[in-house]
């Protein structure tokens, strides 16, 4: 076995007790970044923020609303939990909108 399989055999039996598991961490990162967003773009638009900074901002926390998106795509935020499956959903939906790319396109 050479070295990068069994790097990828060992994070794999470390990350193992995390599958299905509701991600609190995404959650909590999903929020902030979206209310980040729009707080700047709200900022910007009211004239309390000059443009010259917000779009460098506003740049940022889109590249990473993806990891929220990406973790939506592949239901990890609700993990097994059937019942919460709306909290992957809406954070799903609310970072689509910010990268405008459809939830459900970027499914397939």
């Amino acid at each position: 076995m050479n070295q990068p399989d069994k790097l990828d055999q060992e994070a794999l039996s470390h990350s193992k007790r995390y599958v299905g598991e509701f991600a609190w961490p995404t959650v909590f990162y999903g929020i902030s970044v979206c209310g980040s967003y729009l707080t700047i773009v709200a900022l910007a638009m009211l004239g309390k923020l000059p443009l010259l900074m917000a779009f460098p901002l506003v740049a940022m926390l889109t590249y990473l609303t993806y990891t929220v998106l990406h973790e939506a795509v592949h239901g990890s935020i609700s993990g097994s939990r059937q019942s919460l499956r709306w909290v992957n959903e809406a954070l799903g939906y609310m970072a689509a909108w910010i990268l405008m790319i459809p939830l459900t396109a970027h499914r397939h």
